[in-house]
């Protein structure tokens, strides 16, 4: 995987049933910092010489170490991290959250929009003008303006399977 957040059960059934062994990396199209999840303990283990993590407010910001054309320093990333942790030459993190902006709070839980729609490939996207994403009561509303038929709007429906979702086409 590369920047999908994926958990210790799902990387052992992928193991178990293609008989391989998953790697599990962070990343960002910035190149700012790079990681790799370790086998042995929960999180990921930052690459050095690749660039630097930091921690601010639980977000993860960065200075790059391979972006020669246009370094960045400081970089927010806007991802979430609960803490950094120092261990022999290596910074790691038990767990990074996701970008702050593709995460909702429903029911005290947060939950990936990328897990939701962005992650199933639906053919919204293909069709759709502009996608809004809210909460409101623990509810998650998606409203999709686009040029769909009515059936068409019935068959993006049923394929989101957050069973909470209200989805609106206008």
């Amino acid at each position: 995987t590369a920047s999908e957040m994926i958990n210790f059960p799902e990387i052992a059934r992928l193991e178990f049933i293609f008989n391989s062994k998953v790697l599990s990396t962070f990343e960002q199209s910035e190149s700012t910092i790079f990681a790799y999840r370790d086998k042995f303990k929960e999180g990921y283990k930052f690459f050095p010489s690749y660039g630097y993590p930091e921690l601010k407010n639980r977000k993860l910001i960065a200075t790059s170490f391979v972006n020669t054309a246009m370094p960045l320093i400081k970089y927010d990333t806007g991802d979430l991290c609960n803490e950094l942790i120092f261990e022999d030459k290596f910074i790691r993190t038990n767990e990074i959250v996701g970008r702050e902006s593709e995460i909702l709070k429903i029911n005290n839980k947060f939950i990936s929009i990328t897990g939701i729609i962005y992650g199933q490939h639906l053919p919204i996207f293909e069709y759709s003008i502009s996608i809004q994403v809210y909460v409101n009561n623990n509810i998650f509303y998606l409203i999709i303006c686009s040029n769909l038929t009515i059936p068409e709007e019935s068959i993006i429906k049923t394929k989101i399977i957050y069973p909470k979702c209200h989805i609106k086409f206008k």
